[in-house]
């Protein structure tokens, strides 16, 4: 059986995800796809239901969906929680799940650069990315006002 997975987004036609991870998937044989949904904010409700219904395993979230995906799902993870914004559901038996790994990777591109334990800094934005961010700082023991 075909592992389905796919990034939700609006609007979709900048992204190279799908070209991305299908390569991926090609490279290491598996049987899976990856494809681009693009969903208008008022039909993220009706998406998820039918991604529910026909056993989509993994979802990326992208903007404008972050926020929005945190009713949506059964459990929210608490790093998702902490940060306001999910970017990653998965399926764990019958349930989704939500979780945020942006903090992860915006943290670790910043760290090949700048060392950021024990230092300050100032994060510019207010939304899933920057909240991300923040939390990460934190976690490797920046000081964020």
């Amino acid at each position: 059986m075909t592992l389905r997975c796919g990034v939700v987004l609006h609007p979709a036609g900048h992204t190279r995800s799908p070209a991305m991870h299908n390569a991926a998937y090609r490279a290491l044989g598996l049987d899976a796809e990856f494809l681009a949904f693009d969903v208008p904010p008022a039909e993220l409700e009706r998406t998820i239901a039918r991604f529910r219904r026909e056993g989509v395993r993994q979802l990326a979230v992208s903007i404008p969906h972050k926020e929005a995906m945190l009713a949506l799902v059964d459990e929210v993870e608490p790093v998702a929680r902490t940060i306001g914004a999910i970017n990653t559901v998965l399926r764990v038996g019958e349930r989704l799940v939500g979780t945020n790994t942006d903090w992860l990777g915006a943290l670790r591109a910043l760290e090949r650069v700048v060392p950021v334990a024990g230092q300050r800094a100032v994060v510019l934005g207010a939304g899933g990315t920057a909240r991300a961010l923040v939390y990460g700082l934190r976690e490797r023991g920046c000081e964020v006002p």
